[in-house]
């Protein structure tokens, strides 16, 4: 379990059943009220960014992230098709907006990187 001072930039960690990555942290406290931390955290599923406060009393389970490299194929009508490095045949496509501003990095034969949690990519 993660509490909410532990709650750093680059965490992974799950809120609502989903996973979120803690973009910037800002522990706050106020003159006679509980401490706060103020955070910025992105929803990896989504790539919504929030703007969340936590209590002292929340904890947070840590999110299982596996990372997997995968060679980038082609795009085309707004999707993005990659495959395993080890497995040509083995592809998966992924739509423009899963995908987000990187896109305009993309190359044909570029490596990257992936997540995946909970067997969602």
């Amino acid at each position: 379990m993660i509490s909410y001072n532990e709650l750093k930039p680059g965490v992974v960690f799950i809120l609502d059943g989903e996973p979120y990555e803690v973009l910037e942290f800002n522990f706050m406290r106020m003159q006679q009220r509980k401490p706060v931390a103020q955070t910025k955290i992105k929803n990896l599923i989504s790539g919504k960014v929030l703007s969340r406060s936590f209590q002292h009393t929340e904890n947070f389970k840590e999110a299982e992230i596996e990372y997997k490299k995968v060679k980038f194929l082609y795009a085309h009508r707004g999707k993005f098709v990659f495959c395993d490095l080890q497995n040509p045949a083995a592809r998966f496509e992924f739509t423009a907006e899963a995908v987000g501003d990187e896109a305009k990095f993309l190359k044909v034969n570029f490596e990257a990187e992936i997540m995946s949690f909970e067997g969602k990519l």
